[in-house]
């Protein structure tokens, strides 16, 4: 079966197809952290959110005095999704393109092995 060629180079069309399907993958994930991170930033950067994660706090703190397993109060003064998105946003990105990456590629070595399959002969048995 002859591949149809998009450039003078040869490229298969189903190549530039899953390529493409890759760049979109990475784009939703970029804009979808991107988009997560400015509401993260703007619902728990208020006043209000600081003042609920502050009563979060001294209630953990209190638990731990009565509940019958040790639970230590967090340390951290702000809300822990602000402070992720906010200081270690480029380390989460970067990790979440690539297990992305590495998820796409293992479906798509799956998929195209899959088709690629030539179709199985009829055996006579009826089955």
């Amino acid at each position: 079966m002859k591949s149809i060629s998009v450039s003078s180079r040869g490229f298969p069309a189903t190549t530039c197809l899953w390529f493409g399907l890759y760049l979109g993958m990475l784009g939703a994930i970029t804009c979808g952290l991107r988009t997560y991170r400015a509401w993260a930033t703007r619902e728990f950067a208020s006043m209000e959110a600081a003042e609920d994660w502050q009563k979060w706090r001294s209630d953990a703190a209190k638990l731990n005095e009565r509940g019958p397993v040790t639970r230590r109060a967090p340390m951290s003064t702000e809300p822990p999704a602000l402070v992720l998105m906010r200081d270690h946003f480029a380390a989460c990105l970067g990790i979440s393109l690539l297990l992305s990456s590495m998820l796409f590629l293992t479906f798509m070595v799956a998929i195209r092995g899959a088709l690629r399959q030539p179709a199985a002969e009829p055996d006579g048995t009826g089955t």
